[in-house]
């Protein structure tokens, strides 16, 4: 498959950055057919220091990024609200 790239927002971009991070990768571990282990990339951020631009890059198709996407956000809402209870628990106590 073609890489796909998004430009997020040109006319807005973000501050400068000074730090020396230019890209974000969000990957899973996927088993292939034959049941080994394998690194999967779902998509990079990648940051231009030079323009501002940041752009989005799939590592398969878009649909499946948003598939995979929408499980982390689920977990991490899940373990959010976990922390939030907690939290909220303890300083009833």
């Amino acid at each position: 498959m073609k890489k796909a790239f998004i430009n997020v927002d040109k006319t807005n971009p973000l501050p400068v950055l000074t730090d020396s991070v230019t890209r974000v990768s969000i990957q899973c571990t996927a088993k292939d057919e034959n049941g080994a282990g394998i690194e999967v990339n779902i998509l990079d951020l990648i940051q231009d220091h030079d323009t501002d631009e940041v752009k989005v890059q799939f590592g398969s198709s878009p649909v499946q990024a948003l598939a995979m996407l929408r499980r982390v956000m689920t977990a991490l809402e899940k373990q959010a609200n976990a922390e939030l209870q907690q939290n909220s628990c303890s300083r009833m106590q």
